[in-house]
C-alpha cells in the first residue's frame, strides 16, 4: 500500500490551519484559560528551583515538587493568619477615623486652607464624609448581593484550585514538556533555535523571577523600616509597595507617596513635626529605592529587558488597558522578549537568502542494448545447402 505524502504547499496549509483552530479555541475558552495560563507562567518561573532541589537533594522529583507544595502552602496559611486580621483591623480603623485624617490633613499639610484642583475648591472633610458613606453603602451593597458574590467567590476558589492543580502537573512533567517541543523542532535546526530560545529565557526567565523576589523584598524590607518609623498602616503600606513594583516607574513614585501622606496626617510616635516625619520617610523610600536600583536590580534581573524605559512604560499601558493587571506585569518581560524575536527575524531578513533547491531533472535509465547479429548468408542457386 502506498504511503500517502503531503507537498510542501500541503504542510504549509495543515500548519496554518492548525494554528488557526489553536486560536479559535483559545478564544472560544478566554473564560477559563486563564488560571492554566498562569500555572504554565508559575511553573516556568518555579522549575529552576524544582531542578536544583532536585539536583541537591537526590530526591525523586515528585517528591520535591510535593514537598514544595506542602511548605509553600504551609507559609501561605501562616502568612494569612498573620496578615488578614491586620490588614481587616487597618481597613477598620481607617474607616472610623477618615473625617479625622481629612482635619489633621488641612490643618497641617494645607494650613487651614481649602485645596483648589482644576479650578475647584476641595474640601478634604467633606471629602472623607462621603468616602466614609461610599464604604457603608458598599458593605449594604454587598450585604444585599451575598448570594451573587458567594458565586464569585466559589468561581475564584475553582480557579485557584486549578491553577494550583496545573502548576504541579506541570513542575512534575516539565522536562518532558520541554524535551516534547525539541522534538517537534526540525533537527537541522535545533542549534539555532536552542540559542534563539535560550536568549529569550534570559530575558522573559530571569525578569519574572528578579520581580518576584522584588517583591517579596521590598515588603519585607519596607515592613521593617515603616514599623520602626512607627507608621501606622505598616503591613498595608508595605504590602501596596511591594505590589506597586510591579509597575515600572510611577509605581515606586505611587507607593512612596502613600506612605508620606499618611505619615503627615496621623502623626508619629516621637514628637516630629509632620514636615520632617515626611521628609525621613521620604528619605527612607529613596534610599530603599537607589539600593534597589544599583545593588538588588543589576544582581537579581540585571538589563535583561534592555528596552527604553518610554517603550518600556507604553506597553505597561497598553497591557494594563487589555489584560488588566497581568498585561501590565508580564508587560516589560513580553517587550524584551519581541524585541530578541524581531532582532533574529531582523537577521535573517538581511542575510543572504538560501539557495533553491531544484528538483533533480530525472535522468532515464540506459536501455539495454542488444546485440547486432548479422543474417547468415543465403545460398546461391546451384550450390549445394
Amino acid at each position: 500500500m502506498e504511503e500517502i505524502r503531503f507537498s510542501q504547499r500541503a504542510k504549509v496549509f495543515t500548519v496554518a490551519m492548525l494554528v488557526a483552530l489553536a486560536l479559535l479555541l483559545i478564544y472560544a475558552a478566554h473564560d477559563v484559560i486563564g488560571p492554566f495560563l498562569w500555572a504554565f507562567i508559575a511553573a516556568y518561573v518555579l522549575n529552576p528551583l524544582i531542578t536544583f532541589l532536585v539536583r541537591h537533594s537526590r530526591l525523586p522529583r515528585p517528591v520535591v515538587v510535593a514537598l514544595f507544595y506542602v511548605l509553600f502552602l504551609t507559609l501561605l496559611g501562616l502568612g494569612a493568619k498573620v496578615l488578614v486580621p491586620a490588614l481587616e483591623a487597618d481597613y477598620h480603623q481607617l474607616r472610623r477615623s477618615l473625617p479625622e485624617l481629612a482635619s489633621s490633613f488641612e490643618a497641617q499639610a494645607l494650613g487651614g486652607q481649602t485645596p483648589t484642583i482644576l479650578g475647584i475648591q476641595v474640601d478634604p472633610h467633606a471629602l472623607a464624609v462621603e468616602l466614609g458613606r461610599a464604604s457603608d453603602e458598599g458593605e449594604r451593597w454587598i450585604r444585599a448581593n451575598a448570594i451573587g458574590l458567594g458565586v464569585r467567590v466559589l468561581e475564584y476558589v475553582v480557579k485557584t484550585l486549578l491553577f494550583l492543580v496545573a502548576t504541579f502537573y506541570l513542575l512534575l512533567q516539565w522536562d518532558n514538556l520541554v524535551r516534547a517541543i525539541r522534538n517537534l523542532t526540525p533537527s537541522r535546526y535545533r542549534a539555532e533555535l536552542g540559542a534563539l530560545a535560550a536568549e529569550v529565557n534570559a530575558v522573559f526567565g530571569v525578569y519574572l523571577r528578579g520581580l518576584l523576589f522584588l517583591v517579596v523584598l521590598m515588603s519585607t524590607v519596607t515592613w521593617i523600616a515603616l514599623a520602626a518609623l512607627g507608621l501606622r498602616y505598616a503591613v498595608f503600606v508595605a504590602i501596596a509597595t511591594g505590589i506597586l513594583e510591579l509597575i515600572p516607574f510611577a509605581g515606586p513614585i505611587t507607593a512612596g507617596a502613600i506612605a508620606v501622606t499618611i505619615g503627615v496626617v496621623e502623626g508619629n510616635p516621637f514628637g516630629w513635626s509632620p514636615l520632617a516625619y515626611a521628609g525621613v520617610l521620604a528619605l527612607v523610600y529613596l534610599v530603599l529605592r537607589h539600593l534597589e536600583d544599583y545593588i538588588v536590580i543589576p544582581h537579581v534581573v540585571g538589563h535583561a529587558v534592555k528596552v527604553h524605559p518610554l517603550i518600556i512604560l507604553f506597553s505597561v499601558v497598553v497591557g494594563a488597558d487589555i489584560f488588566g493587571i497581568g498585561g501590565a506585569i508580564l508587560a516589560a518581560p513580553m517587550v524584551g522578549m519581541l524585541r530578541v524575536v524581531l532582532g533574529w527575524l531582523l537577521h535573517k531578513l538581511r542575510a543572504a537568502p538560501a539557495p533553491e533547491e531544484v528538483a533533480p531533472v530525472p535522468v532515464p535509465e540506459p536501455k539495454p542494448v542488444q546485440p547486432v547479429v548479422p543474417p547468415l548468408p543465403r545460398p546461391r542457386p546451384g550450390e549445394a545447402r
